[in-house]
């Protein structure tokens, strides 16, 4: 494994040789292990620790240790409710803590943060984070989600790497590196058969069960990894998944249940980032978790095919058509830098998901003939109604219309994410996505606008033409927080319209990269028409010639101002407010004598 794993060699060279020096042993775990064996890129740096150091390397360090990182992890351990004194603990049950401070004290890393009840450490090592862990058993109680308020466990226990595999979530997620030889170590006997396999397992076949009622977090990571990976989901472990859900997802997953709206929006957000978001949705809503967590996307799977077009398939195309970015949009955020790009991916994601979601509240079924009387019933937002006669009476499919489906479709985005917690910047940007995403029929003709029809008192032309309007539509964006992101606003508005197509694509996308020529060629022209006007601008108002001379206004400001601008033509560089004003005075001096 070290040849996959050579990145790691700094880190590995520091834990290991303190490990050896302490007489603990140091394993890679986890996702760290996984992807290396996949060929993924991870660097979260995982490290279980078996065994603790004994009495006398325990009372050497304690020596060794500030008074102020001693009491730190003393007082950790009362509010643990352990009244144990750190040798004791340390040799006891604190192999992984004792080891972050064996590196610590030898310069080969940072403080560190001890969590005792769950023998957890955390430092940094070589400019990275490493965590390290106890091999442990856990103890989440009999109560149903007994650890999930928090994901933690009532109580652990120090173990061997057999039981902390058992522990673990996913059997490709129970894999161990040895730091001593690089040796890949499979306690479940499964995990590389797993991954050779693109399967998910749990790590207890036995009791799949306790393996998702001891932390409900699992069912929604185990979607994540299956659109992460590209792996399936066993078909028992897929079985148990939807059978806890069904019987207890609304304990788990609701607003105010086991798993807080923050963990459900990370993992969300992990899917919509993923290599198959869709797949991810669709799992979700296949074993009922989506009608927990976004409800008003799983209603379109239950109604169907409204008016033209399945508003469900029609989400799933236009989230993946958004899949693919375009190269400016990458080019855009990396002008801004950190991570502008991954979260631009989550806002198109997001977008993509939720542009439609107005079409629940606003569908209007239109009216129909009842078949029997002749009536007609106005359906309102029933595809169903009795008629005074007591008749049934159908929708009209060509006759259903989502009017202003575009500002609820904004408004049912804010509220669903600020339920999941996501940050208000992100809320702005999806809310203000959905509101935009409508193209206008009278956009599809450049360059046009809308005309009365004969004998229409009541339609009034629209005064601008169309492509102006959707550029200042575009322009403007609410609750803008940071100016470098304008350019990303306006490309993503493109890019989500673009994408906003059922079946052949190719027509929206050719609409609307001429509506984005034209729409370049308006904005050069009003930006040479500012720049004109700023250049003729005197550098010096009539408000101000007015203050300055005290002379009531007339002729002589605007005398003033074209010599101004005179000058200004004909000597670009020199011409400054001085110069303008000793114009200003030889005009005053020539009109009016003073």
């Amino acid at each position: 494994m070290r040849e996959r794993m050579m990145w790691a060699e700094p880190i590995r060279d520091v834990v290991q040789a303190a490990a050896e020096r302490i007489g603990v042993q140091a394993l890679f775990v986890g996702g760290l292990v996984r992807d290396a064996i996949i060929g993924r890129t991870n660097k979260d740096v995982d490290i279980c620790v078996v065994g603790h150091p004994n009495h006398d390397i325990a009372k050497r360090m304690i020596s060794s240790l500030p008074e102020e990182i001693r009491n730190d992890i003393v007082h950790d351990l009362r509010r643990a409710g352990d009244d144990r004194d750190l040798e004791r603990f340390l040799s006891e049950a604190g192999g992984s803590i004792a080891l972050s401070i064996e590196i610590f004290l030898n310069g080969g890393g940072t403080h560190p943060i001890v969590y005792t009840r769950f023998l957890t450490s955390m430092m940094n090592i070589d400019g990275m984070q490493v965590e390290f862990t106890g091999a442990r058993r856990d103890d989440y109680g009999k109560r149903e989600g007994g650890g999930s308020r928090s994901r933690n466990p009532i109580a652990v226990t120090p173990a061997d790497e057999r039981s902390d595999a058992r522990r673990r979530d996913f059997t490709i997620n129970a894999l161990f590196v040895d730091l001593s030889d690089w040796k890949l170590v499979d306690p479940t006997g499964m995990g590389v058969k797993d991954i050779n396999r693109s399967l998910i397992r749990v790590t207890r076949p036995d009791e799949p069960d306790v393996v998702f009622d001891d932390d409900p977090l699992r069912i929604l990571r185990a979607i994540r990894f299956s659109s992460q990976l590209g792996y399936r989901i066993e078909k028992d472990t897929l079985g148990c998944i939807e059978r806890m859900t069904r019987k207890k997802g609304r304990k788990f997953f609701s607003q105010g249940g086991f798993v807080s709206s923050e963990r459900i929006r990370d993992e969300i957000s992990k899917m919509l980032l993923s290599r198959d978001p869709v797949g991810a949705i669709k799992t979700m809503s296949k074993i009922g978790l989506l009608g927990i967590i976004i409800p008003e996307v799983q209603k379109f799977r239950e109604i169907g095919h409204v008016g033209h077009k399945d508003i469900w398939d029609h989400t799933m195309i236009v989230m993946a058509n958004a899949i693919d970015i375009p190269d400016d949009i990458r080019s855009a955020c990396d002008e801004i830098g950190d991570d502008a790009f991954t979260v631009t991916r989550l806002r198109i994601a997001l977008s993509a998901m939720l542009h439609d979601i107005g079409k629940m509240v606003t569908r209007d079924y239109g009216v129909s003939t009842c078949t029997k009387c002749d009536h007609k019933v106005k359906m309102l937002n029933r595809p169903e109604r009795r008629c005074r006669c007591g008749e049934t009476v159908k929708f009209i499919r060509d006759a259903v219309t989502f009017h202003d489906h575009h500002k609820a479709s904004a408004r049912m985005a804010r509220n669903i994410l600020a339920g999941l917690k996501f940050e208000n910047q992100m809320i702005d940007w999806v809310s203000e996505d959905c509101f935009q995403h409508t193209l206008d029929d009278r956009f599809l003709e450049e360059g046009t606008v809308e005309t009365p029809m004969e004998g229409d008192t009541k339609h009034v032309p629209s005064p601008k033409i169309p492509i102006e309007r959707l550029i200042n539509r575009f322009a403007s964006s609410k609750g803008e927080y940071d100016p470098r992101w304008g350019k990303v606003n306006e490309l993503v508005r493109w890019h989500v319209l673009s994408s906003d197509a059922s079946g052949e694509r190719r027509e929206i996308v050719e609409i609307v990269a001429r509506l984005r020529a034209r729409a370049s060629e308006i904005q050069m022209l009003r930006k040479e028409e500012a720049e004109s006007i700023r250049a003729n601008r005197p550098l010096i108002g009539g408000d101000e010639l007015r203050d300055i001379f005290g002379i009531i206004p007339g002729p002589w400001i605007g005398e003033a101002h074209r010599r101004m601008r005179d000058d200004r033509l004909e000597n670009p560089d020199s011409h400054d407010r001085e110069r303008a004003m000793e114009i200003a005075r030889s005009v005053v001096h020539e009109l009016l004598g003073q």
